[in-house]
């Protein structure tokens, strides 16, 4: 399956050619400690978004880079990462994943984390924290004892997509694409009685408490 059309619009992607201009734009997130391009390689990035209320989703590509950054100025956000292709190196929380090609997801939280990558092509979602547990507890028949299971929004997790609710989801995530491409035609801000914002909240319950939705 070919899942390389998940980047939206890359006709009217931002592009950016100045590497120390790219990591003043990332340091606006988090402090940044590294941020550069493989030797003798010229940086480039292409890159559209599309904000959904509290859920930004960014798509598009970069040339090989490494990057340090401490935790997101914003402790409530937390991330899932798409790959299409490339590899990339995620470290993270004492972890260290690795991801190669496109047959998987990560999901990690606002921690210190460094990254590395080839020339790649991905799908960025952030989301609030707290919303996502919302969504949870509402799933739950038992609040309760879901309760001390909210610590995996504070767990990197990698998510393969040979695990068939994986798989599913990452087919809902395409369709929701499909659908931000629509929309995204007018500009990065959707409508905000889309309900996109609300869907991709819900992919990542399931993604991250999977007993919930296959009960």
């Amino acid at each position: 399956m070919d899942y390389r059309y998940l980047p939206f619009h890359a006709d009217k992607a931002i592009v950016n050619t100045d590497i120390d201009e790219q990591a003043r734009d990332f340091a606006r997130l988090a402090p940044l400690s590294e941020f550069s391009c493989r030797p003798g390689r010229r940086y480039r990035s292409e890159w559209v978004a599309g904000v959904a209320n509290d859920v930004t989703v960014l798509a598009g590509s970069s040339t090989a880079h490494k990057q340090t950054q401490d935790a997101l100025t914003d402790l409530e956000r937390v991330s899932l990462f798409i790959p299409i292709k490339g590899s990339h190196i995620f470290q993270s929380g004492g972890q260290q994943i690795c991801l190669e090609g496109s047959d998987s997801m990560l999901f990690f939280p606002p921690f210190d984390r460094s990254y590395e990558t080839t020339d790649m092509s991905a799908v960025f979602i952030q989301a609030n924290a707290s919303a996502i547990a919302r969504h949870a507890i509402e799933l739950s028949s038992d609040a309760d004892a879901l309760v001390p299971s909210l610590v995996r929004l504070q767990e990197p997790k990698h998510l393969l997509l040979s695990d068939n609710l994986n798989r599913q989801i990452f087919s809902t995530l395409r369709q929701i694409m499909v659908l931000i491409n629509g929309f995204n035609a007018q500009g990065p801000l959707l409508p905000s009685n889309s309900g996109i914002d609300t869907l991709i909240e819900r992919c990542l319950v399931a993604l991250l408490f999977p007993e919930l939705v296959e009960s």
